[in-house]
């Protein structure tokens, strides 16, 4: 049985798919041909929700394998599962675990933004979706803005069960403007040839919408049809829903959008303070963990 060695924890919006594409360039790299499994979030799960919920499912990504030193995934979902880093421990204990930060502020309005895009958010004021957060702010939910961007206490987690030489974090500004040398990093921390050279030309991820309503309409529903793939995967062959279904789709989605960018309007002033309030505490903490300077996360 194969299985990763390491995995991409998180955090959602910090540019983990960026770091997916260019792990998946270097030749001594698998990456599983899903992006985001999610299984050590969701095992044992029997909602139907996921399509990998028992170790015999979430193996048969790992079939492609011929040989690549470093085998891994990433599922920005492990870094605020509570259930994650127990489930890893169990199965992959010696595995690798890497992660980017990203100010939780402006990760969790790039959230809005990205959801907005998926048509998985229907609210277009964030400010009335933070108030119903913080009035609900123990309730956790998986959807959850606020809470998704409380490093310190989803990395505590991980620090009570690997040791500090299995986990390497770095900062959204890494990738950004050193990417280059932060990439070599991970292959160094990987033990991979870190001479390799990785084509950064493409960006991925791009928050581009269809602008006419017809198209809207369509790249909304497909985007929407998470049940519909996640069956997909169960009754089709691994090969065929990987090399035929999955490409198709993703085609289809990114021929449907638009060249174009919507200019996103910033984050008003008043909510941005308001969260700094919330977060205060967590980041002072996350800067322990990390030791890393994040004062700029409170300006």
């Amino acid at each position: 049985m194969t299985l990763p060695n390491f995995l991409i924890i998180g955090a959602a919006k910090a540019g983990t798919t960026s770091l997916y594409n260019y792990l998946e360039q270097h030749p001594d790299v698998y990456m599983s041909p899903d992006k985001e499994p999610r299984f050590f979030a969701f095992e044992g799960d029997s909602s139907g929700n996921y399509p990998y919920t028992e170790l015999s499912q979430y193996e048969k990504l790992f079939h492609g394998v011929t040989g690549e030193k470093a085998i891994g995934e990433a599922s920005t979902f492990y870094l605020y599962s509570e259930s994650a880093p127990v489930s890893i421990k169990k199965h992959i204990p010696q595995a690798k675990l890497v992660a980017i930060l990203r100010n939780p502020i402006d990760r969790a309005y790039s959230q809005f933004v990205y959801w907005r895009r998926e048509g998985k958010e229907i609210e277009t004021d964030f400010g009335k979706i933070v108030d119903k957060e913080l009035a609900n702010i123990l309730i956790s939910d998986s959807d959850a803005y606020i809470q998704r961007g409380m490093y310190g206490n989803q990395l505590q987690r991980y620090f009570e069960f690997f040791p500090e030489e299995q986990i390497r974090i770095y900062l959204f500004e890494d990738l950004r403007d050193k990417t280059e040398e932060m990439v070599k990093d991970v292959f160094r921390f990987l033990e991979i040839d870190d001479a390799f050279q990785v084509n950064f030309s493409r960006n991925y991820n791009v928050s581009t919408v269809p602008q006419s309503g017809v198209k809207q309409v369509l790249y909304s529903f497909i985007m929407r049809q998470n049940r519909i793939q996640s069956t997909l995967k169960k009754v089709l062959p691994s090969k065929l829903y990987w090399n035929v279904i999955s490409p198709l789709a993703k085609s289809l989605s990114n021929a449907l959008r638009s060249k174009k960018t919507d200019a996103i309007p910033k984050l008003d002033p008043g909510i941005r303070e308001q969260l700094i309030n919330i977060y205060r505490d967590d980041i002072l903490l996350t800067e322990k963990l990390i030791h890393r300077d994040l004062q700029s996360w409170l300006k």
